[in-house]
């Protein structure tokens, strides 16, 4: 008996977190550089970086992604702040 409700928590915690999960959406950004790292500081504002020292940022969940000033031209593979005034 015992067995059996642990293997049914486990189903109805492996369906619940399935569940959860948001899907992603293909876009076709305003730029030809690929996006190596990309840190979201909410659903609407995010960083990425890329190619040539490409930094790019966007305020509408990535509908429209605007350029930002970099001072490096090698490429960046990741990005992350501690919060979002870093």
């Amino acid at each position: 008996m015992r067995k059996i409700s642990y293997t049914i928590f486990i189903m109805l915690l492996l369906s619940l977190l399935i569940s959860a999960q948001t899907t992603w959406t293909k876009i076709n950004p305003n730029t030809a550089d690929y996006f190596n790292g990309v840190h979201a500081f909410s659903s609407t504002k995010a960083i990425a970086v890329g190619a040539m020292g490409s930094i790019w940022a966007t305020t509408d969940g990535g509908t429209t992604w605007e350029p930002r000033i970099s001072p490096i031209s090698e490429d960046l593979k990741d990005v992350f702040f501690v919060n979002a005034t870093t």
